[in-house]
Order: structure tokens, then C-alpha cells, then sequence
């Protein structure tokens, strides 16, 4: 109301989260029993973040540049994932290039500046102490584009196939991933400025595939990609004694011994790092890129490491892994 005060009726009990969003953002974490919770305050962030778009040939400022504004690192100075990052909102620069975006708080907030015929910009920006920052730089340039066709090992045309676009620094160009491959499995990349780029694309039931390029500006580059049917790995999970291990955490190995993860870049494998054992002490892991790999399994006190064994496309390989005898009555 006009007060800012709010209130939530015939609430069951359990936790809740708790979100306001007003040109900032807020939230809190509330526990709902037999008794009223005690009253939530929720303050918005009203710091902003200012600065202007030019044309980075001669200077000029650039209008109809449109900006938008990511959270990637909270106040604490922790990153954050792509899927908790906050949304801290948008804009179009005006006539002098300018632009202002409030209702931000502490933390690090990333910039994308995007116009028809420029390359895009990504800029980094860290907000302190609870004040403003002004005088963001951004400059665009000209740009440079990827083309290519996405298809499958017998040449197939995969299309609908997401790409993911990422700087040398790792940092996504574009926030969201919308460019997909056409029914041909043709694809095009547009406004990237001059540098280095990891592509890579990826789509339900295929193992992702990546390519990193250079790109030049006024210059198209030619970049094909083969995805490959991901295999699963079919895992039994059993004690010394024969008992199924339910509840055990399993992550995928490659053959090095490094963890593989759900990654941006070449690295194997399209599924979580990690995932549990059901009964009867059965995991199921998808979409796994061709290749070698181990299996950590974990229940409490008790790991072990497969050996190696090999994953193929479109195939699903069995692998049994035998724990210390109790592992099975363990919480």
C-alpha cells in the first residue's frame, strides 16, 4: 500500500521466499508455523549504475543502443551461477549516448550493449559501499559475424540446436541463449566485436559440441559443428555383501581423474556432475559425450572409483560399482 506495507492471507505452514521487485529487488526467506511470523522488512537497493555508449571508430555517443544489466557477484563477493544471476534490468540509451539503470545494490553487475551493424560490448562493473557509479565507458565497434551448419555424424541437419557464445574471460556475450539453428541446421552469429570466442551448442539427447574461433571485424567466419548422440551409463550401486546403496552421490570422472561438469565449453558431458543412486542402488546418467570415463561413488565414509569404461554414441553402458560391506545401511 502506500505505506509499503503488504500482508498474506490464509498462508499454510512451511518456508517461503518472499520477492519485491521495483526497479531493484529484495527477498527474504520466511518460516510459516501455528503462530503469525514476526512482521518481514524487505529494503530495495537504490543505488544505479550510469554511463554512455560510443562509437568507438571516432567517438561519437550512440543512440538506440540497447543495455542490459546482470547481477554476477552478490555483496559478499561470491559468484553466482547463471541460474541464480539477478536480473537487475534494461535499457535504450538516448540521443547523447546515456543511460542509467537503478535499483541495484553491492555486488558486481555485468553490462551488454548491443546495435544493428556494431559489434557488441560486455563490461564488468563493481558497486561498493552503497553509492552510485557513473562515467561507465562503453564503446562499440565494428562487427564481425560466425556462419555455419550444425549437423550430426551421418550429416543429418540438426535443427533447434542452442548456441552459447562466450568471451575469452569466460563471460557470455549474450545473456540468453535464443540463436538456434535453422531446419537446415544453418546458423548465424552476428555482431560479435574482433576477438576470440568459444561457440557452443547444444540440444536435448545430444552431447554439446564447441569450437573456438577468431573473429575479425567486417569479416565472416566459417564454423561447422557435429553433435554426437549422447550414450548413457546405466549404474548399480551394491555393498560387499550384494545390498543395493541407495542414497549414494555418484559424479562422472574423465579419465584424467578431473570431475567433468555441465560446462560452456568443449568439456564432455551434457549432465549434472552429480546424482544419487535410487533403489535398487540404480542411476541413470544421459547425454554423455562419447569418450572414457570413471565413476565416483559416495556413501558417507565410504567412496569408490570405477574403473575406466567407455562411453559411446547413442549407447548405454552398464558399470557396477562395489562398496565396503554396511554402505547399504547407512543413512
Amino acid at each position: 500500500d502506500a505505506a509499503g506495507r503488504f500482508r498474506f492471507a490464509a498462508v499454510a505452514p512451511g518456508r517461503y521466499q518472499i520477492t519485491v521487485d521495483r526497479g531493484g529487488r529484495a527477498t527474504a526467506e520466511v518460516a510459516v508455523g501455528a503462530e503469525p511470523p514476526p512482521e518481514v522488512a524487505l529494503d530495495l537497493p537504490f543505488q544505479s549504475i550510469a554511463g554512455r555508449v560510443t562509437d568507438a571508430a571516432g567517438g561519437a555517443p550512440l543512440a538506440g543502443v540497447y543495455v542490459e544489466c546482470e547481477r554476477v557477484v552478490d555483496a559478499a563477493g561470491s559468484n553466482l551461477s547463471r541460474i541464480s544471476q539477478s536480473w537487475a534490468g534494461n535499457t535504450v540509451t538516448g540521443a547523447d549516448g546515456t543511460f542509467s539503470i537503478s535499483g541495484v545494490g553491492d555486488g558486481s553487475y555485468r553490462l551488454r550493449a548491443q546495435r544493428e551493424g556494431y559489434g557488441s560490448a560486455v563490461v564488468d562493473v563493481p558497486v561498493t559501499g552503497g553509492e552510485s557509479v557513473s562515467g561507465v565507458a562503453v564503446e562499440l565497434g565494428a562487427a564481425g559475424s560466425v556462419r555455419g551448419f550444425v549437423r550430426t555424424a551421418a550429416g543429418t541437419p540438426v535443427s533447434g540446436a542452442s548456441l552459447t557464445v562466450l568471451d575469452e574471460r569466460g563471460r557470455a556475450v549474450f545473456l540468453f541463449d535464443v540463436n538456434q539453428s535453422a531446419s537446415d541446421g544453418g546458423f548465424a552469429a552476428d555482431r560479435l566485436p574482433p576477438g576470440r570466442f568459444t561457440l557452443t551448442f547444444r540440444k536435448d539427447g545430444f552431447a554439446p559440441a564447441s569450437r573456438t574461433v577468431t573473429v575479425a571485424a567486417g569479416e565472416t567466419v566459417a564454423a561447422d559443428f557435429t553433435l554426437l548422440a549422447g550414450g548413457s551409463v546405466d549404474l548399480t550401486a551394491r555393498d560387499a555383501s550384494g545390498a543395493a546403496v541407495r542414497k549414494a552421490a555418484v559424479a562422472v570422472r574423465a579419465a584424467s581423474g578431473r570431475t567433468v561438469t555441465r560446462s560452456m565449453t568443449a568439456d564432455d558431458i551434457n549432465t549434472t556432475s552429480a546424482a544419487p543412486t535410487h533403489a535398487p542402488g540404480h542411476a541413470v546418467l544421459r547425454g554423455v559425450a562419447p569418450g572414457t570415463y570413471r565413476l565416483r561413488v559416495e556413501k558417507g565414509a565410504a567412496t569408490v572409483t570405477t574403473a575406466p569404461f567407455e562411453v559411446f554414441e547413442g549407447g548405454t553402458t552398464p558399470v557396477e560399482a562395489l562398496l565396503p560391506a554396511g554402505a547399504s545401511e547407512r543413512p
